[in-house]
């Protein structure tokens, strides 16, 4: 509407092409639409392979309200409240404008006043866009969806001045919803114009319950019916609901996001329950005999001749189109130069609510699934509930406000002295301990949460997240959360000022799978600059206890991982270690498998967590059980802060962010294995720390032995008891049989008293390796005429290709973060990745030889930017830990020889 379009505008980014990106309160690569294609895209342009390829790694500026995902990757970031982001992005596009030498200098003196509030950031804000104007057609702005329409403008005139619209990011043109607006149908229904009201798909009740009056609006109706998924707060308020097939019970049609594809949906089974798909009801709705099968028949061949080209168009799974894209007529100089901002810095002290989809349901939509409920948030680590989130600034104003309000831990001895970081939440008997406030814009418009301290956030935001707190929900999602809906209006705007926050003497335990956020300068994840990695590309193997050892491996140290996975060389232990080989033979494992981690690629997603479950039959365990530790996810995701120097009590605002996924490591010289008195756990041939489950008796030796804290021991039958009646154990009810049907037939299901963990999706290397022998036999056959025992097959015949595995994990990661091979073949991915200079085991020092590993982060500041640090924060802090009589040296480089010598480069 802004810029004189009759369309909508939709962004969409081509961030393969991006070198530099600023991201103004944009969680493009979490919440913003397209999330995993963007992590794919802009993730590949973060690869480094050697120093020569350092000019190629992309640079990420983000600043934000929040502390998201994509913030935890920036290489610069910028805590700002989102009501100031007006004037932020006018100020940038000001200076952007001028280094383009754009001649329209009204344009150039209006975005600067619009941006005065914002001169405080003004060198931030200059550096940052000297960069962007230092590789234009490949620099591009993005705006996050809910910030106001003067930050979309402004960052369109950024990038029409970059010249970067068909380069490195496109406008398409996208057709407006035909459908009434909301505020229309209350209207008619406040009349009483409307005489049958349907609600088809969403939960408009629940979204809306902040500015809709529902009940008497639905009391003028003479009928209302609900078609959903579920029972929700809609069907509530209807007279009939009428059950909706799952979408892999029903034919239809979708376009993809990028506008470039049709894609038709085809159902894969009957429905499980008496339901309807949404077309079912609207054809009956049209007194139309037609099925929905023909329906999109038709329809799909609206434009084609050939009556085959229908069942072409289901082989292929795919129909291109061609998207309609904005090029020069989209002009955004003429609604600037209309806007007049005001009132930012009469708002500078006042609190603000940013609300964002919530990362366990979204919207609502997912309030019922365990997986996700249970799956910790990527940067607080809760579970099963939200929480508003405050930053550290905030926090410490409202403990002085309120004294006895309960919100920061009192310091203890360690952390005034700087040994040890604080806790940024009190626990009680090991349970986090939350004090519940009132969140209010009015007498009779508020929320109340539980208040959470988050490093990350700008000072005067609290971030609140809808979808939680349903009313009328299944089983699982029954009482998780809060409910942030009542704050929204009917613009829907999703950034609220001027609110008050009121405690109300309440508390709340949450559910936290992270109680520490600091890695205590030990070297668990290792990180260094670009700059830093081109002087010396093995900076990781500098670093930690083993840097200072004796080498782990002996006279191998040296050797690559093709001879190290097929021996087990002695290193610097007392005596030889058994070589882990067929029975009875001196020969290896035909496979020798191991996975490697590229911790510069990780996001911190969480897709690999949820994966994981799904693929391995892992159970959900409910709030009551996560806080009792006893969460059975193989994958857990880490995270770290870390920070410039602080005083030793001071929770830093200003972090960066590190994430690490971490399973069972399937060590070569595993402690669990040594330990457990019934052999239940065992190294296969071929590299597997394997888990004989008919063995366990539950001693739980092994998870006490294993250092990485990854194996999981089942308290309860939950696969098979009903969670209410999980401490009955064999005299409890069972549980729902359809349940199973989402299990996976190829793993086993454990039962109580048996421990679990990774096993590399064995099932997967399985059906892999009788795949590949079957079409070995097959072929030989063919060629031969042998059969049986007759058939000699070559070595090379039944090895496995590369890529041909994909455990779950590496199968979904967006970022391609997770390779998975043979460690014998010195041409697999997971081979070479292994033998990279980045490459360092997680605790190597104590001699387990994982054959999981992880390649060092490398980060990519801009040396001009105000908040520029020579080295990360993290190993800054390893430094001043492992190094305490260099403390405060200027650090550049390696962190000390193999025999524990000082590197010369401190």
């Amino acid at each position: 509407m802004a810029l004189g379009l009759n369309r909508s505008v939709r962004t969409l980014p081509k961030l393969q092409k991006v070198s530099r990106l600023l991201s103004l309160d944009c969680d493009f690569m979490g919440r913003e639409p397209f999330s995993l294609g963007n992590s794919r895209t802009f993730m590949s342009g973060r690869k480094v392979h050697k120093p020569a390829d350092a000019h190629k790694m992309n640079r990420l500026y983000s600043v934000e309200a929040d502390l998201t995902i994509t913030g935890g990757v920036a290489d610069h970031r910028l805590r700002l409240e989102s009501s100031k982001f007006v004037a932020f992005s006018a100020l940038l596009a000001s200076e952007v404008l001028k280094l383009r030498k754009s001649k329209d200098q009204a344009l150039i003196d209006h975005l600067a006043v619009l941006g005065k509030p914002s001169s405080s950031h003004l060198e931030w804000i200059r550096e940052c866009a000297k960069d962007l104007c230092s590789k234009p057609n490949r620099s591009v702005v993005l705006a996050g969806h809910h910030l106001p329409v003067e930050v979309h403008l402004a960052t369109l005139a950024i990038n029409q001045s970059l010249g970067c619209i068909g380069k490195s990011i496109d406008y398409l043109s996208v057709e407006d919803s035909s459908a009434t607006p909301l505020e229309s149908l209350i209207s008619s229904l406040d009349k009483g114009e409307v005489d049958s009201l349907i609600f088809l798909g969403g939960n408009p009740i629940h979204a809306t319950s902040g500015f809709v009056n529902w009940s008497d609006l639905l009391g003028k109706v003479t009928h209302s019916a609900r078609i959903g998924f579920s029972m929700d707060e809609s069907s509530q308020v209807c007279d009939l609901h009428i059950g909706q097939s799952h979408f892999l019970e029903c034919w239809d049609l979708g376009k993809t996001w990028d506008q470039t594809a049709i894609i038709p949906t085809q159902p894969l089974l009957a429905p499980l329950f008496d339901t309807l798909s949404d077309l079912e009801c609207l054809l009956g709705l049209n007194d139309s005999d037609q099925s929905t099968h023909d329906f999109v028949k038709d329809l799909s061949q609206e434009n084609k001749q050939s009556p085959n080209d229908f069942m072409d168009f289901l082989r292929l799974g795919v129909q291109k189109t061609a998207p309609v894209k904005i090029t020069k007529e989209a002009n955004p100089k003429k609604a600037l130069m209309a806007f007049d901002y005001e009132g930012e810095e009469s708002a500078k002290s006042s609190l603000e609510v940013l609300l964002v989809p919530d990362f366990h349901a979204l919207d609502g939509r997912f309030a019922n699934n365990g997986w996700m409920q249970e799956c910790p948030h990527p940067i607080t680590k809760l579970t099963w509930d939200n929480a508003l989130l405050i930053s550290p600034s905030l926090a410490k104003s409202l403990e002085e406000e309120h004294p006895n309000l309960g919100l920061l831990p009192k310091p203890t001895m360690l952390n005034k002295n700087g040994q040890i970081a604080p806790d940024n939440a009190v626990f009680d008997n090991g349970y986090q301990k939350a004090p519940v406030v009132r969140i209010s814009l009015s007498e009779d418009k508020f929320i109340e949460g539980p208040l959470y301290v988050q490093p990350g956030l700008a000072d005067q935001t609290i971030v609140a997240s809808f979808g939680m707190g349903r009313k009328n929900t299944g089983r699982v999602g029954h009482g998780t959360g809060f409910d942030a809906f009542p704050l929204i209006s009917e613009a829907g705007n999703r950034i609220i000022s001027g609110v008050s926050l009121q405690p109300t003497g309440e508390f709340q335990i949450l559910a936290n799978t992270q109680e520490h956020w600091s890695m205590e300068g030990r070297a668990i994840i290792r990180e260094a600059n670009l700059s830093e990695y081109v002087d010396d590309e093995d900076f990781a193997k500098h670093m930690g206890a083993e840097s200072h050892s004796p080498p782990i491996w002996g006279k191998d140290q040296d050797k690559d991982y093709v001879h190290k996975s097929q021996t087990t060389p002695r290193g610097n232990s007392a005596y030889e270690h058994p070589d882990h080989n067929y029975e009875h033979s001196d020969t290896p494992g035909l496979h020798q498998w191991g996975m490697a981690i590229d911790l510069n690629q990780c996001t911190g997603c969480s897709a690999c967590v949820v994966a994981c479950q799904s693929e391995n039959n892992i159970p959900i365990v409910g709030k009551d059980q996560v806080l009792r530790g006893r969460e059975m996810h193989w994958m857990r995701l880490d995270r770290y802060y870390s920070s410039s120097e602080r005083e030793g009590t001071e929770i830093p605002s200003d972090v960066q962010v590190s994430f690490q996924g971490v399973s069972c490591m399937h060590c070569e010289t595993a402690p669990c294995e040594s330990v457990c008195p019934v052999n239940a756990t065992v190294h296969d041939e071929e590299g597997l720390n394997a888990m004989a489950y008919n063995r366990c008796v539950g001693t739980r030796y092994c998870a006490n032995n294993c250092p990485y804290k990854v194996r999981r021991f089942n308290f309860f039958d939950w696969n098979k008891r009903d969670v209410n009646q999980l401490y009955q154990g064999p005299l409890g009810d069972k549980n729902d049989p359809l349940p199973s049907m989402g299990k996976n037939p190829d793993v086993t299901v454990r039962m109580r008293g048996v421990m679990e963990k990774c096993t590399y999706c064995v099932q997967r290397i399985q059906e892999a390796k009788i795949r590949i022998k079957v079409n070995a036999q097959r072929e030989a056959k063919l060629s031969t005429g042998l059969d049986g025992s007759d058939i000699k097959l070559e070595t090379k015949d039944i090895k496995v290709p590369d890529g041909t595995i994909r455990p779950a994990c590496q199968q979904v990661c967006p970022s391609d973060g997770v390779a998975f091979g043979d460690l014998s073949d010195p041409n697999s991915r997971v081979s070479k990745l292994t033998n990279d200079p980045r490459n360092y085991s997680v605790l190597g020092y104590l001699n387990t030889r994982p054959r999981t590993t992880y390649l060092a982060k490398v980060r990519n500041p801009n040396p001009k930017m105000p908040d520029f640090a020579a080295t990360p924060h993290a190993t800054r802090e390893y430094h001043d830990k492992a190094h305490p009589s260099h403390h405060g040296e200027e650090h550049h480089g390696g962190h000390g020889d193999h025999n524990g010598s000082h590197d010369s480069k401190h």
